[in-house]
């Protein structure tokens, strides 16, 4: 997940839980942009050598939450949590490939296209990195009627709690790959431009 547009850039699934898995939604994310940070869970997939040595490669900062943090890894336990309510709950797979193709349609074509967030300010993803990448932002808010919703600042349900040193004052939570880490608390610090912070 871009953290900036809440846009999902690389996904996968698999019937194991291995370095494989994860790197291939790394490398399917990495298709469009290199990010500076990559933010994680202490899941043993974001340690695997491969994984790192692909991200510093990159020269992309790897981070993680503290253990026993999941409010540090918040977007992304959100993703998971509404990937689970408004696709997986819902349907009946036939099988492990419809699985596949049915969350998919719901990441690519519903998530990303047509669901709208409150900290976007109500647009979707797409409409939200469009407006953001266009000389003329009042043109795209007409035409999606953003006007007419709520501001975000009006809306608790914006804050996803992960801002809670604004300053990035505090210490990194991991300093496990050698690097500064940046900690998760001072994220928003990095929500600059869309491909900033990616989460998985």
């Amino acid at each position: 997940m871009d953290v900036f547009t809440r846009s999902i850039r690389g996904w996968q699934l698999s019937r194991s839980l291995d370095q494989g898995l994860t790197l291939a939604a790394l490398e399917r994310a990495l298709v469009s942009t290199t990010p500076e940070l990559h933010h994680s869970d202490q899941g043993v997939q974001y340690a695997a050598t491969a994984y790192v040595d692909r991200l510093l490669e990159l020269r992309v900062t790897p981070s993680m939450a503290a253990v026993g943090e999941p409010r540090e890894n918040g977007f992304a336990e959100r993703l998971m949590r509404t990937i689970k309510e408004e696709e997986v709950n819902l349907s009946e797979y036939r099988d492990f490939d419809d699985a596949r193709r049915q969350i998919g349609r719901f990441l690519d074509d519903v998530y990303n296209v047509k669901r709208i967030h409150s900290s976007l300010g109500y647009l979707t993803p797409c409409e939200f990195e469009q407006q953001w990448r266009s000389p003329s932002p009042a043109t795209k808010t007409t035409t999606t009627w953003a006007e007419d919703r709520a501001p975000v600042g009006t809306d608790p349900s914006a804050d996803p709690g992960a801002n809670t040193d604004p300053g990035g004052t505090m210490p990194p939570s991991s300093d496990r790959f050698g690097t500064n880490a940046i900690n998760p608390r001072s994220l928003m610090g990095y929500l600059k431009k869309p491909e900033s912070v990616v989460q998985f």
